[in-house]
Formats: structure tokens, C-alpha cells, sequence
């Protein structure tokens, strides 16, 4: 029974290349980073300096990678649907970098990736996975579509525009119920997305990874 289970989990696509991939936790001082603007500049500093590295293929940042389950929840809006809070209608979501589809190679279904343009300055934006596409806009393309995140029960974000639809990717176990995931600029935290989230760098490289510590 134990080598029947192993073999479905072995079979069970996570959503994403483990192979070759880092996972490395940041830990920032918060007396001298202070707010998510300085968080922000360090970490695209770090990305630039991880990436020069000799076999380093990509690099990005999260407030989680895959299979650790660490990602925060929260009730959220859709625009057209009414004002009334839904809590029922649940998200998990990660606050990443630029090349996060592609330094997990997580799918690409629809729209586009995170990019470098997507700063604080820039409408928000969100890429959702499949899961959330299909429950929530089923027969329907999600690309466009307006959400709000509530952080209270009055308090929420402007509206966010979803750019791009991904498969699922495993979140804390790989036979786990496929839930909905939306991935949020990291560079555009700050005053729209209170709270405090953990920094983990993803490395991809040519080589075994561990090498690069």
C-alpha cells in the first residue's frame, strides 16, 4: 500500500521543475528595512547580483516557494459581482518578482507573466492559476477581469487587474485539493498590501544549485 502510494505521488505533476531549484529564506533586519519600498530595492538588488552568477540561468523572489506552504489567504471581490463581502470566495496569495514563471517553470496558460514594469507607479495586476480561473469565471476569459483583495471586513485594496492565467502549482502537498492562487507584483507592495511577508530566493541553475551557497 505505502510503495502504491508513493508511486501516485510520483506521478502527480507539482507544477513546477524542482530540478536545479534553490530555495534560499532572506531575512531582512527590520530596524533598517523599515518599509516594503527598501524591502523592494534590496531584493532587486540581490536579484541582479544572484543572476551574474556564473551557471545561474534565473533567478526571482517570493514570499514562498512551492510545497512549503507558507502563502497567506484572505476573502476577495470581483468587480460587477456587488459590493456585499463574500467569505466564501477565498485566495491564496504570493507576492513575487519578475521571472518567477520562468525560474519555476510553472505553465503559462493565458495573458502574460509578471514583469519588470509592473511597479508602484503601474495599475495593480495579478496573474491567477487555473484553479481560480475556472471557479470563478468558468467558460469565460479571466484575463481582464477585476478583483479586490480584503486585508478587514472594510478594509481592501484598489481593484487589481488579472494579466495572466498559470496551471496550479502545489502549495503544501502534491495530492492536496487544487485551491485558488493569485501571484502579486513584489513591486508593488506597500501601502495596497499590508502586513508582513517572509522573502525567499529562488535560484535556477545549470548545475546542482547547492554548489552556488
Amino acid at each position: 500500500l505505502l510503495l502504491r502510494s508513493y508511486r501516485g505521488l510520483a506521478q502527480i505533476e507539482p507544477g513546477f521543475t524542482p530540478e536545479n531549484l534553490l530555495s534560499t529564506r532572506v531575512s531582512l533586519p527590520p530596524t533598517r528595512y523599515t518599509d516594503a519600498a527598501r524591502e523592494s530595492a534590496f531584493n532587486l538588488q540581490l536579484l541582479d547580483r544572484v543572476r551574474a552568477l556564473p551557471g545561474v540561468t534565473s533567478a526571482a523572489i517570493t514570499s514562498t516557494p512551492p510545497l512549503l506552504g507558507e502563502s497567506s489567504d484572505t476573502v476577495f471581490g470581483i468587480e460587477g459581482q456587488g459590493s456585499e463581502l463574500n467569505i466564501k470566495q477565498h485566495v491564496y496569495f504570493w507576492q513575487v518578482s519578475s521571472d518567477f514563471l520562468r525560474t519555476t517553470r510553472a505553465g503559462l496558460l493565458a495573458g502574460r507573466p509578471i514583469e519588470d514594469s509592473d511597479v508602484s507607479s503601474s495599475p495593480l495586476v495579478a496573474v491567477i492559476n487555473e484553479a481560480m480561473a475556472k471557479r470563478y469565471w468558468p467558460n469565460q476569459d479571466p484575463v481582464g477581469k477585476r478583483i479586490t483583495l480584503y486585508w478587514t471586513t472594510t478594509q481592501k485594496s484598489p481593484w487589481i487587474k488579472v494579466v495572466g492565467v498559470v496551471k496550479y502549482v502545489a502549495m503544501r502537498q502534491l495530492n492536496e485539493e487544487q485551491i485558488s492562487q493569485a501571484y502579486i507584483p513584489m513591486t508593488q507592495s506597500g501601502q495596497d498590501f499590508p502586513g508582513t511577508f517572509n522573502t525567499y530566493l529562488l535560484t535556477r541553475s545549470t548545475k546542482d544549485p547547492e554548489r552556488l551557497t
